[in-house]
C-alpha cells in the first residue's frame, strides 16, 4: 500500500477515529439458552439429552430435578463431531 492513492484529491485507505453519526441502541433482553438448546448446538439429539438427564437424576439426585448445571457443563465440555472430523481431515491432507 506504499504511496497508493485512491482519488485525485489524495484520499488514501485509512481508518478514521471519529464519526458524525450516533449509533442507534436498541434495548432488549438476552435470553439464556436452555440446557437442551446447548446440547442441540453441539449436535446431540433431544433423545440423548433426555436419556442423560434422567440417568443423572436417578443416580445423583434421587429423582429430583437438580441437573441443569451439570447438563450445561456436559454440553460445554463436548465437541461437535463434524468439526472434529473436518479438522482431522485437514490435518491429514497437510501431513500426508
Amino acid at each position: 500500500m506504499n504511496r497508493r492513492v485512491f482519488s485525485e484529491l489524495g484520499a488514501s485507505p485509512t481508518l478514521v477515529t471519529g464519526s458524525d453519526s450516533i449509533p442507534k441502541i436498541i434495548q432488549c433482553k438476552v435470553r439464556k439458552l436452555t440446557p437442551l438448546e446447548c446440547w442441540r448446538l453441539v449436535s446431540f439429539t433431544s433423545e440423548d439429552y433426555w436419556l442423560v438427564r434422567k440417568a443423572l437424576e436417578e443416580q445423583f439426585y434421587n429423582g429430583k430435578d437438580c441437573t441443569y448445571t451439570q447438563m450445561y457443563k456436559m454440553a460445554g465440555n463436548s465437541i461437535v463431531i463434524q468439526v472434529a472430523e473436518s479438522i482431522i481431515e485437514s490435518l491429514k491432507r497437510i501431513l500426508y
